[in-house]
């Protein structure tokens, strides 16, 4: 479901994508690559690393640099690629956020005009009220000064008026 007054998170990620120049749109491409597929290879590695160190029968010197390496490893590219999938979560939540005030603040301008157009009806609604009273009070008058002053003027409904009728 769409409106015209609001965006959609998504299209506003895309807006904002549009934007970026070409180098940091590959950046993103690779970071994004990296948290899909790396993260997980990292579980792999670590255990293609520790596996062997246990066993291994070297030098504990050498075990020590190679778990310092895997260690290492975790920082070079987990590190980064956990951070990339906190900025997208980040970017999706401000935009959600934008789109939400943005129907808010919609929201709050179609209520102040149907208020004022509410308020505008009910002014007309008094008016004709007060027009229908004064109407009323005039007739009134008008019946009274005609029934006072000639009897005759305004027949009373119902009543025969003399006149040959055309049935």
């Amino acid at each position: 479901m769409q409106h015209h007054a609001v965006k959609h998170p998504s299209n506003l990620l895309q807006e904002a994508k549009a934007d970026t120049n070409r180098l940091v749109h590959w950046n993103d491409a690779f970071a994004e690559w990296v948290t899909e597929h790396v993260l997980a290879s990292l579980v792999m590695f670590d255990i293609a690393i520790v596996i062997p160190l246990l066993l291994w029968n070297a030098p504990d010197n050498v075990k020590l640099v190679l778990a310092m390496f895997s260690g290492s490893w975790i920082q070079w590219w987990a590190l980064p690629a956990l951070q990339r999938s906190q900025n997208k979560i980040q970017a999706h939540q401000e935009a959600k956020a934008e789109v939400d005030h943005r129907t808010l603040v919609y929201l709050a301008k179609l209520q102040d005009e149907q208020m004022a157009e509410l308020k505008f009806q009910t002014e007309l609604m008094k008016m004709g009220q007060e027009e229908r009273r004064a109407l009323l009070d005039l007739a009134a008058r008008l019946h009274q000064e005609g029934g006072d002053n000639n009897k005759q003027a305004i027949p009373p409904a119902g009543a025969d008026s003399g006149a040959p009728s055309n049935v």
